[in-house]
């Protein structure tokens, strides 16, 4: 049995005990201190700044300087000059177990650090005192949340290969199906994060619903979740864009014995068959939502994911502004498509503006609760009907769906045939 060593150096310090297991700031600290093996890799991920205490914030600092200076296992004799670490750093060592999980604790370290930068600025914005003080506060909290760190990059025959290399891979972007679109954006790219952006009643979900048809006819692994509409609401709807069926008929349980077979043949001869998957559990929480698609990707396979759509997102955290929870998920939900290395189509609901316009064409302002939805966005889209606002309009069963951010290609708007009778889009005939 060996005996436990506890540590309090100053008021508000860290308290060192014999188990480490549930802190990740002494862990990755022991880890660094306890076998040089991984500490190449830690620096990489952790930031001084994500040690909530200054002893730990210092010797992490006296770590990575001893790691770059003079890359050999860490002895205690590399730190004589600050003697008032000492039983600190013994301690530390003292109780290093395992380096293998160093990855885990360091995205435990920095998801510890947001938390407490998200709840210093939720105790900020409830205390602003003018629009000024609200926009210097979420500047300053996107800077931190965003901020990545700087890696110096060498231009060698490397480099060279791997830009060749994701310059052919771009042919092999996702598609969807729709000309004008697809030039507009090259295709959807791995690890994107899109925003497809409406008012009610502008077609966001049949737009959606009709992207993932086509990827999935296309050969990919597609996965719808709903926080909304239950799978068979969406079944149905996709039973009507191949069919030709329409929706109302289906609503009102009115087919005919022809059209019930004809409903019958699209579900079991085509969408039963595609790689397109559903799940639709509201009140789930974003940590649900990654859960459902890795375990997807993991299991089946997944090129495509949507998400239907953002309002309905439950937050992981209560007692914080919507400012800050929508801000956290539009983030999370980047991260996420990094993470899947795949497209991630989310939909999002726009704030009543653009009905008090005369144009009531969407812009980017009018993207509800954060800013950073437009931000962490690689691509921003808007659905909208022009026969909605005005009856007499001349573009009648067309649904514009613009392109506003992209950031890294075209904005424009591709104009695509609606027709709201079987929820199908199709290309315009020009």
């Amino acid at each position: 049995m060996t005996s436990q060593h506890n540590i309090i150096s100053t008021d508000n310090s860290p308290i060192i005990s014999e188990k480490a297991a549930f802190n990740p700031e002494q862990v990755v600290l022991s880890i660094m201190l306890g076998t040089n093996k991984y500490t190449g890799e830690i620096i990489k991920l952790v930031k001084p700044e994500y040690f909530q205490y200054i002893e730990f914030r210092e010797i992490f600092i006296l770590c990575k300087q001893a790691y770059l200076s003079i890359d050999k296992v860490i002895e205690l004799k590399a730190f004589k000059d600050y003697k008032k670490y000492y039983d600190l750093i013994y301690t530390l060592q003292y109780n290093y177990l395992t380096g293998a999980n160093y990855e885990y604790y360091c995205k435990l370290l920095k998801k510890q650090y947001e938390e407490r930068i998200l709840k210093e600025a939720n105790l900020k914005l409830q205390t602003a005192g003018s629009l000024q003080d609200y926009q210097a506060i979420t500047k300053e909290l996107n800077f931190k949340l965003n901020e990545e760190s700087t890696e110096i990059i060498e231009l060698d025959d490397n480099v060279i290969s791997g830009l060749m290399s994701d310059y052919f891979n771009g042919f092999d972007s996702i598609k969807t199906g729709y000309f004008d679109l697809d030039y507009l954006t090259n295709g959807f790219f791995n690890g994107e994060s899109i925003i497809l952006a409406g008012a009610s009643s502008m077609g966001k979900s049949a737009t959606a619903i009709n992207f993932a048809y086509n990827i999935a006819k296309a050969g990919k692994n597609s996965l719808y979740i709903s926080l909304e509409m239950k799978a068979q609401q969406i079944i149905n709807r996709l039973i009507c864009i191949e069919s030709g069926l329409m929706a109302s008929k289906i609503r009102s349980r009115s087919l005919t014995d022809e059209e019930q077979e004809l409903y019958a043949s699209a579900y079991t001869n085509k969408i039963k068959k595609l790689p397109l998957s559903f799940i639709d559990k509201p009140n789930m929480n974003i940590e649900d939502i990654k859960f459902h698609a890795i375990n997807h990707k993991r299991n089946k396979g997944l090129d495509f994911l949507v998400i239907d759509y953002l309002g309905l997102i439950k937050p992981v955290k209560s007692g914080i502004s919507k400012y800050i929870e929508v801000s956290d998920i539009s983030r999370e939900i980047k991260l996420l498509a990094s993470e899947l290395d795949v497209p991630v189509l989310t939909l999002c609901q726009l704030s009543r503006s653009p009905s008090t316009r005369p144009n009531k064409r969407p812009i980017l302002s009018d993207l509800r609760d954060s800013g950073s939805i437009e931000q962490d966005a690689d691509i921003v889209m808007f659905c909208y009907r022009d026969e909605y606002y005005n009856p007499e309009t001349q573009s009648k069963g067309i649904i514009e769906v613009s392109v506003h951010k992209h950031r890294n290609g075209s904005v424009g708007v591709s104009s695509l045939c609606f027709n709201k009778n079987t929820q199908k889009i199709s290309n315009r005939s020009y």
